[in-house]
């Protein structure tokens, strides 16, 4: 829901069926300082396991995290909008 201020890291760490996913933020929170907790892929979390995609994001320049984010993963819904891209399709509000 639009009330949530905070996604813990890793909250969605081994979901890998997951196919959808709407948040009203990117990363864990709506930090407007770029840190890891920023990224898309802080929900996912930086552990290893089936059906994961190793994803590497960079925020700084030179700082690079891997994240795995689930291979099922097609639709991603952030606040409202839609913005169709790589991968997953992002939707943003």
């Amino acid at each position: 829901p639009a009330g949530v201020t905070e996604i813990g890291n890793s909250a969605f760490s081994g979901c890998s069926s997951l196919q959808s996913i709407t948040v009203p933020f990117v990363g864990g929170s709506k930090a407007t300082v770029a840190s890891e907790s920023t990224l898309f892929g802080y929900i996912f979390g930086e552990n290893e396991y089936d059906g994961g995609i190793a994803t590497r994001q960079d925020y700084t320049g030179n700082k690079i995290v891997t994240y795995y984010i689930p291979e099922t993963l097609t639709k991603v819904t952030i606040g409202r909008r839609y913005i169709k891209g790589g991968f997953p399709e992002l939707y943003i509000y």
